[in-house]
C-alpha cells in the first residue's frame, strides 16, 4: 500500500467555480520513502484572482500566471490524476481536503467530466483528534511550526510534501504505523461519490460534535424560557436601574434556574434585559469568561461590564 498526499491551487475560487491551476503531489510508501513528487500545472482558461481564507488578496504563487497559459486545461490532466486519487493501493491524504476535492468536483462538473469516486484522510482533523482540540482548524503553516517543520506555502507540490511531513511526524511522536494510527485516534475516512462527498471524521469528532449539538439545543431552550419570562415582564416606570438593559454571558444566560430570578429583579428596578448584546448597556461576565460574547462586549465603549458578584450585590442591596 502506498501513501498519495495532494494539494490543489486555484487560479480563482467562487461559490459554484473553482479554476484549478495546479495539483501538487508527494507518493511514497508505509515508511515515508517518497517515490514521487510532482506538480502538474494546469491552464485555468479564466483570471487569476487568488485571495486568503479571509477572501483578501495575498496569496503569492511560485509561478508567473502566462506559465500556467502553456499547460493543458483541466479535461487534459484529469485522466493522470484520475488514476492517481482512485488507484486501490494509495491511500489518500490532504490538509483541509474537503477543500479540495470540492474544487475537483466544480472542474469535473465545468468541463461535464464523469466525477471522482475515493476515499480520503485530512491530516487537519488528525491533528485536531490528536491535540483534543476541535474549537481551532489549524492552516498547514500553524501545525508545520508546531511540529517544528519549515517551508514555503502554495507550491502545490510542497504544500503536499509537508502534508506528509505533518503525518509523519505524528506517527514518529505516537510510535506507530499509519494503520496503528487509524486505530489509536479511531479515525474514519471520508469518501466522495458522484460529487457527494463524506467528510472524514473520528469517534472524538463524533463526540464533540454530538456535546456541541446538545450545548446548542440547550441554549435554545434557554433562550425561549427567558423569552417566554421577559413577555410577562413589565419595567418600572421608575427605578435606580432605569435605562439599564442588561445581557449576561453565555453560561449564565443558559442556566435558565439561576438567572431568571436575577432577570425579575432587574425589571422589578427599572431595567430590562435583552439576548441581544448589541443591544445592552450592562453586560454581565462570568470568572474567567473568554466567550466570545464577553470579548465582544469588552470591544464596546458604551457598555458596562459587570462581574457576577457585583450584580448581585446591587440587585440584593
Amino acid at each position: 500500500m502506498r501513501l498519495l498526499f495532494f494539494d490543489i491551487e486555484c487560479a480563482c475560487v467562487y461559490k459554484n467555480v473553482a479554476k484549478i491551476c495546479s495539483f501538487g503531489y508527494v507518493l511514497c510508501d508505509e515508511k515515508f520513502n517518497i517515490i514521487e513528487k510532482r506538480d502538474i500545472l494546469v491552464n485555468p482558461r479564466g483570471k487569476f484572482h487568488l485571495t486568503d481564507g479571509r477572501g483578501e488578496k495575498g496569496i503569492v504563487l511560485p509561478y508567473s500566471y502566462e506559465d500556467f497559459r502553456k499547460f493543458p486545461a483541466f479535461p487534459g490532466v484529469y485522466d493522470e490524476i484520475k488514476a492517481l486519487l482512485e488507484d486501490k493501493n494509495n491511500m489518500v491524504y490532504g490538509h483541509a481536503v474537503e477543500n479540495d476535492i470540492k474544487y475537483l468536483n466544480l472542474e469535473t462538473r465545468r468541463y461535464n467530466l464523469p466525477p471522482f469516486h475515493f476515499s480520503f484522510s485530512d491530516t487537519q482533523l488528525i491533528y485536531r483528534t490528536l491535540t483534543g482540540d476541535f474549537t481551532q482548524c489549524p492552516g498547514l503553516e500553524t501545525m508545520a511550526a508546531q511540529l517544528g517543520i519549515d517551508f514555503k506555502p502554495h507550491r502545490s507540490e510542497d504544500d503536499a510534501y509537508v502534508t506528509m511531513c505533518i503525518l509523519q511526524k505524528i506517527c514518529e511522536n505516537m510510535e506507530c504505523s499509519v494503520y496503528e494510527l487509524k486505530k489509536k485516534l479511531q479515525l474514519h475516512r471520508g469518501s466522495t461519490h458522484n460529487r457527494t462527498v463524506t467528510p472524514p471524521t473520528s469517534s472524538a469528532y463524533k463526540a464533540f460534535q454530538e456535546k456541541r449539538k446538545k450545548e446548542k439545543e440547550l441554549k435554545e431552550q434557554a433562550m425561549n424560557a427567558i423569552t417566554e419570562h421577559i413577555l410577562m415582564m413589565h419595567e418600572k416606570p421608575a427605578g435606580v436601574l432605569k435605562g439599564s438593559t442588561f445581557n449576561f454571558n453565555p453560561e449564565l444566560e443558559a442556566d435558565t434556574e439561576k438567572c431568571l430570578p436575577y432577570i425579575d429583579r432587574i425589571y422589578e428596578l427599572g431595567g430590562a434585559y435583552s439576548h441581544h448584546m448589541t443591544h445592552c448597556n450592562v453586560y454581565v461576565e462570568g470568572d474567567n469568561d473568554d466567550s466570545i460574547r464577553t470579548k465582544m462586549a469588552h470591544e464596546r465603549d458604551d457598555v458596562k461590564i459587570m462581574p457576577l458578584s457585583e450584580l448581585e450585590d446591587m440587585l440584593n442591596g
